[in-house]
């Protein structure tokens, strides 16, 4: 995961990479510079096998969450953590900071989304609860939330008031991969039908670019 401004990135070591017990032990999270020196890059103070990672939008901060349900803030300038780690009730599969970085948003496969304060752990709003367990999340240029869920549905939320835009599902082959641009206007999808498709996010729409 890249920063905005292109000077960071985070690295995030993937479940299957560790599969031994003394693996378990070793960072699962890494912070480097750009231009990319291996001697650069810096081991996070993040217990546990991770499972995704962001930048807040003005790049001074990271969010990382891990599969046992935790989620913790870090200072980008030098990984030094911003405060422990935050436990919530089911594992931390997508993350990301709203608009105003004074918020991170996790997403779990218990299909609940929720809002803490970046600075303090607290919940800020009420859980949004999908009808399938939460795959993706990204703040929009606009500064709404994206979320993409394990049933191929996409729902858009008005940033701040999170109130729900729309919801549906784009195409009718079940997903399997994801991927959203920076400003998370544009969507790839792949599918079991071994087919990539791309779709443009509006603030009331999603269809083809």
């Amino acid at each position: 995961v890249s920063s905005p401004d292109g000077r960071r990135f985070v690295a995030v070591v993937a479940p299957s990479h560790r599969l031994s017990a003394a693996a378990e032990q070793k960072p699962c999270l890494w912070l480097g510079r750009f231009p990319h020196e291996p001697t650069s890059e810096q081991a996070l103070d993040m217990p546990g096998i991770c499972s995704s990672a962001a930048f807040s939008p003005d790049s001074s901060r990271i969010a990382a969450g891990t599969w046992d349900g935790r989620f913790r803030v870090f200072r980008a300038a030098d990984g030094v953590p911003i405060g422990a780690p935050i436990q919530q009730e089911g594992p931390v599969h997508s993350l990301t900071f709203d608009a105003t970085g004074s918020i991170v948003i996790t997403g779990s496969t218990d299909r609940h989304i929720r809002f803490w304060d970046a600075a303090t752990g607290r919940r800020v709003a009420p859980d949004i609860e999908l009808q399938a367990s939460v795959a993706l999340l990204r703040t929009t240029g606009s500064g709404d939330l994206v979320g993409v869920a394990s049933d191929g549905s996409v729902s858009l939320w008005a940033g701040g008031s999170w109130t729900p835009m729309f919801s549906r599902a784009p195409i009718d082959e079940p997903f399997r991969r994801f991927a959203m641009a920076r400003d998370a206007n544009l969507l790839a999808v792949s599918t079991k039908d071994r087919q990539l498709t791309a779709l443009r996010l509006g603030r009331n729409t999603v269809s083809p670019p």
